[in-house]
C-alpha cells in the first residue's frame, strides 16, 4: 500500500482557458494543502497578480489572447517587484 502524499503549504495560481482543467488541477492541489486560485485567461492572471503574490504560477501554454509564454515575463517581474523576503 502506498503512503499518502504529504501535505504541503503555499499558494498556486492556475491559468488555463479550459475551465474544467483549471478546476481539476486546483482541486488536486488543494487536497494536498495548497491554497489555489484558478483563472481562465492570461488577462485574468495579470489581474490576480496585481492584487496578490503567489508562490507558483502554473499556466497553459496555448491560450487565446495572452499565451502562457507571453505571461512569463509578467509573472517574473511581479514576483521580483512585489515579493518581500
Amino acid at each position: 500500500m502506498l503512503d499518502p502524499a504529504p501535505q504541503v503549504t503555499g499558494s498556486v495560481l492556475i491559468v488555463d482557458d479550459d475551465e474544467d482543467t483549471a478546476m481539476l488541477v486546483a482541486d488536486g492541489l488543494r487536497r494536498r494543502g495548497l491554497e489555489t486560485e484558478a483563472v481562465t485567461s492570461g488577462q485574468a492572471c495579470l489581474e490576480s497578480l496585481r492584487s496578490r503574490t503567489y508562490d507558483v504560477v502554473v499556466t497553459d501554454i496555448e491560450m487565446p489572447g495572452l499565451s502562457g509564454v507571453e505571461l512569463r515575463p509578467s509573472t517574473i517581474a511581479t514576483r521580483i517587484c512585489c515579493r518581500s523576503s
